[in-house]
């Protein structure tokens, strides 16, 4: 691939309105026990606790135990579930503006969302590679409920790609940001916070905020 033409982009909140992973589990999990563990994340305690949790050993706990409850499940039938999420749920959350910035160009998927999600959404769009997080089946092709989370290993993909233009809207993708040749950021009200965190960015003339339509939940 012609170096000019690569382009990283993030998905959650970048491609689309959406936090992908937890959208996708609410909308294929009807287990009453999952359904309890989400109504627990909204309590502010439970969530300052993995919060805390996160930044202490990089490990999201609410986020593992949820996709846990994926165990059991076929990779054919999760495949399948991830198709028809994006064709009901994302596909009227797709962020018009980044979009329209890509053009027809191939991009370079690299999300902390589940790998099932980056590759209905490859389907649909042009994608040369996907680096996302992936899921753990057995050799029988069922789910196991555990997850090689990439969500903190995004930087990596600096060892494979040297020039590239990012899109993102996460402050934990900065490596990314200030290696980059241009960067889009998809801003939610913290444009200020990323200007401060670039300030010093040799690329800080390349970068080009996209005002969020919507607010992140």
């Amino acid at each position: 691939m012609n170096k000019a033409s690569i382009i990283l982009s993030d998905i959650c909140w970048t491609l689309y309105y959406s936090n992908t992973t937890f959208d996708f589990l609410d909308y294929t999990i009807q287990d009453p026990r999952y359904i309890s563990l989400r109504k627990r994340y909204r309590q502010p305690l439970y969530r300052k606790l993995n919060i805390l949790w996160y930044r202490l050993t990089g490990i999201d706990l609410h986020r593992r135990k949820a996709v846990g409850f994926l165990k059991g499940r076929t990779k054919k039938e999760l495949l399948e579930q991830a198709e028809h999420f994006y064709q009901e749920y994302l596909i009227p959350r797709q962020t018009e503006e980044v979009h329209k910035a890509i053009g027809n160009s191939p991009i370079v998927l690299v999300s902390g969302t589940l790998d099932i999600i980056a590759q209905a959404i490859a389907h649909h769009i042009k994608v040369s590679e996907i680096h996302a997080s992936r899921l753990l089946f057995d050799e029988k092709g069922i789910c196991k409920g555990e997850l090689d989370d990439f969500l903190l290993r995004k930087s990596d993909v600096l060892q494979q790609y040297h020039h590239f233009t990012i899109f993102t809207d996460n402050l934990t993708d900065l490596p990314l940001v200030r290696a980059a040749d241009k960067a889009f950021i998809v801003e939610y009200g913290n444009q200020e916070r990323w200007q401060r965190a670039l300030a010093d960015s040799k690329n800080s003339s390349q970068i080009t905020f996209i005002h969020a339509t919507t607010a992140r939940y």
